[in-house]
């Protein structure tokens, strides 16, 4: 017993009452804000955009849903397989990614709007992704049109 009250004594008051809180409090439902990076977030600003279209690019995003149980794991190089496809038909470059609960956003910028579309949507669809992918093209600072689903509306940010 001494040997017990030694080693709890030795032990801050509040040991072993760290526990998770409850899943129906406060703490439990506020979700921490999606970590960014600086080069995705720059794809969204209006002053990266104009320079961009200044330089003769177009902003094009590729949004997977990105749960655990996703297909999209299956293709961990998509990002770099995608860039390379552009690349070699000079329509456009990768740019960077953002991951947020669920979905993954890779951000690409494309000199051949038209074509960097149909080499984006041909490559997801010979992955057998498309299903769970969404493209979208920046048509300005603040608009996003979807391409792909074709019935998706567009999207005013």
């Amino acid at each position: 017993m001494a040997r017990y009250n030694s080693l709890k004594s030795s032990l801050p008051a509040n040991a072993g009452r760290t526990s998770p809180p409850p899943l129906n409090s406060k703490a439990a439902r506020q979700r921490t804000p999606p970590h960014i990076s600086i080069a995705a977030a720059e794809n969204l600003s209006p002053q990266f955009f104009e320079v961009l279209t200044k330089l003769g690019f177009d902003v094009v995003i590729v949004r997977f849903q990105a749960e655990f149980a996703s297909p999209i794991w299956g293709f961990p190089k998509i990002v770099d397989e995608l860039d390379a496809a552009l690349q070699s038909a000079r329509a456009g470059n990768y740019d960077s990614s953002h991951y947020d609960l669920g979905v993954a956003f890779h951000f690409f910028h494309a000199t051949k709007l038209a074509e960097a579309m149909r080499i984006l949507k041909a490559n997801i669809e010979a992955r057998g992704l498309l299903d769970i992918a969404m493209i979208l093209h920046a048509e300005t600072d603040g608009t996003l049109r979807v391409w792909h689903p074709p019935t998706a509306d567009e999207i005013a940010v």
